[in-house]
């Protein structure tokens, strides 16, 4: 199947601010497109926005099926997970389910902060973490999508075991440590 992409805030920091200003002006716009692109009989459509809680985020969560958080193991993003469980309660969300990306089990630090979301989220976090691999930066790098770059990329494997999860409705059990398919 072919898969139709289009990156997320356009060419420039302009066109973020651009769109970022639209959501948060007019409610409806999102909603608009959405209906649109209903309209085409897609089967699926995901919306990549950037983290946090700004006007596109918000339209695109108010308007989702279903919330995948993606997280990394790091302190950053560990720190930022109050932020994001806030506006989950705020919007009263139920369809909410996170994953980890960028993971290196070989990393203490990883490891430890893995634990502590698994602590944290229970079984919202989805066990299959993506596994750090240099081939997603050069897929970005080069403008292609991952499965058209590099096809073979373990993180691919990865990908399909979420995939699954979330088709299929399941959200495994927390596991001592995540299962990555490769790390590079």
């Amino acid at each position: 199947t072919d898969v139709a992409f289009v990156p997320y805030g356009g060419e420039s920091m302009r066109d973020l601010l651009y769109m970022e200003n639209t959501v948060s002006g007019r409610s409806d716009w999102l909603a608009n497109r959405l209906n649109a692109l209903e309209a085409q009989n897609y089967d699926l459509v995901i919306l990549d926005v950037a983290a946090g809680t700004g006007p596109m985020s918000r339209a695109a969560i108010h308007h989702a099926d279903l919330v995948i958080n993606v997280l990394q193991a790091n302190s950053a993003c560990y720190s930022t997970l109050p932020l994001f469980m806030q506006l989950q309660s705020e919007l009263n969300l139920n369809n909410v389910v996170h994953v980890v990306n960028r993971y290196n089990g070989r990393n203490e630090l990883q490891r430890e902060i893995y634990k502590h979301l698994e602590n944290q989220l229970g079984q919202a976090l989805l066990g299959a973490a993506v596994s750090e691999d240099t081939s997603a930066d050069a897929a970005l790098a080069s403008q292609q999508t991952l499965f058209r770059h590099h096809p073979q990329s373990p993180i691919l494997r990865s990908i399909e075991l979420l995939a699954s999860q979330v088709a299929s409705g399941l959200v495994p059990n927390n596991q001592a440590d995540p299962q990555p398919v490769a790390q590079h």
